[in-house]
């Protein structure tokens, strides 16, 4: 397996900056009520069971 990309610097990832962070958080809108919408509140196990359950 070469592993070399791995070691890359930004090899997997994209740069955000602030001004890019800051125009998606004023552009968001949450999802309606009436939208099944998984919310991650920390907690993996929470998530699971959302997806799980449908």
């Amino acid at each position: 397996m070469d592993t070399r990309r791995h070691h890359r610097l930004w090899a997997r990832a994209a740069l955000l900056t602030v001004p890019a962070l800051d125009d998606f958080f004023a552009r968001f809108e949450p999802p309606a009520l009436d939208k099944n919408a998984i919310v991650y509140t920390g907690h993996v196990d929470a998530v699971y069971e959302a997806l799980t359950a449908r």
